[in-house]
């Protein structure tokens, strides 16, 4: 939702990139000849640090620090301290967390976005999210290629770092698909191209080039099989039907297209809201898939980009969909890229390659 973004920067390059349906009123472009990781930074408002502060209590109108003492003479007994995260620039709190937590500044990850942009990279859109929770740099990373004819993909790293403990500083592989803006997640190999830095270990600037030659090579690797899943795609045929019992199992959280039918049978017979909501959901697929930018209804291909673009793109602008916000739970940049939305994007691929290899 677009409460969910702060502030965000992004390169002026041909139309509006995608993410404008959700952050119009808080996005700033910037020329591609001015945008450095630095210029992008600023323009962002990404110049504020996460800070690690200790937490305190007032008890009887005396502020004590917040420590579990325990008797420091006896073996295997510790002294545990609690922490504060907040914004250098208005103090805000973002979250508690332990004595061991380190943080990674804003000022390292486009440190770490300018040392990619040195091995060919480019810096695309960064931003802040959730309050500052959340901060991402998303950088092109390598040639375009075609799932089938004119429908070209753009291959991307992600750089997904959160100051409130829950996860670690990440460098994702994804694309783009240029005709829609969609982002899809269709790499065969999941975590494996996937690079992380845990919150509980030194992170030290000099390590950084390491790190970016690694980042990078997640893109080399992801690029071709990329092309290789979204061309075996394109290349299978997909039925009405096959498409309605694919956009079934999703919707349904089920196993096979047996158990997706008797779900969507029994929500049915139950009637109500949430027949309601499921058949405009089904319907709105159905659609995309026919209709959706790119798609002809005629492959597992459009199949899943239906998937991707409502996530992504349609319901940031379907009136009809505002009303249901709360019980699709898709909605906004933050879950489309880490949140549920994510998780349906690889649900729907990794059904896509189901059906591809029946």
């Amino acid at each position: 939702m677009s409460h969910e973004v702060d502030t965000m920067a992004y390169v002026i390059e041909g139309g509006d990139p995608w993410h404008l349906a959700y952050t119009k009123d808080r996005s700033v472009g910037v020329p591609q000849s001015e945008a450095t990781p630095q210029r992008m930074r600023e323009a962002a408002k990404m110049l504020w640090e996460p800070r690690k502060v200790q937490l305190s209590y007032n008890w009887n109108n005396e502020w004590r620090p917040a420590v579990q003492s325990k008797d420091e003479d006896t073996p295997g007994r510790t002294r545990n301290s609690a922490y504060a995260m907040i914004r250098s620039d208005t103090g805000d709190y973002l979250a508690s967390v332990g004595k061991r937590y380190t943080e990674f500044f804003n000022e390292s990850l486009f440190t770490l976005a300018e040392e990619l942009a040195g091995l060919g990279a480019r810096l695309d859109t960064c931003g802040s999210l959730c309050r500052g929770t959340r901060v991402f740099a998303l950088l092109s990373a390598g040639e375009s290629f075609e799932a089938r004819k004119g429908d070209v993909l753009k291959p991307y790293l992600l750089l997904h770092n959160t100051h409130d403990g829950m996860h670690r500083l990440r460098g994702r592989y994804t694309t783009i698909r240029v005709v829609c803006a969609n982002t899809e997640s269709i790499a065969l190999s999941g975590s494996a191209l996937e690079w992380t830095q845990p919150h509980t270990s030194s992170i030290r600037r000099e390590s950084l080039a390491v790190d970016a030659a690694e980042v990078l090579g997640l893109a080399i690797r992801a690029t071709e099989e990329s092309k290789q899943v979204a061309q075996t795609l394109a290349q299978t045929s997909s039925t009405q039907r096959d498409a309605g019992l694919f956009f079934a199992q999703l919707l349904t959280d089920t196993d096979s297209p047996e158990e997706a039918q008797a779900r969507v049978a029994e929500i049915t017979e139950k009637g109500g809201r949430a027949e309601t909501i499921l058949a405009n959901k089904g319907d709105e697929l159905m659609r995309l898939r026919h209709y959706g930018q790119g798609n002809n209804g005629t492959t597992v291909w459009d199949d899943f980009n239906a998937v991707t673009e409502f996530i992504d793109y349609q319901r940031a602008r379907a009136g009809n969909w505002k009303k249901q916000r709360s019980s699709l739970s898709l909605d906004g940049l933050n879950a489309a890229q880490f949140g549920s939305g994510n998780a349906m994007k690889e649900r729907a691929l990794k059904l896509a390659l189901t059906r591809v290899a029946a």
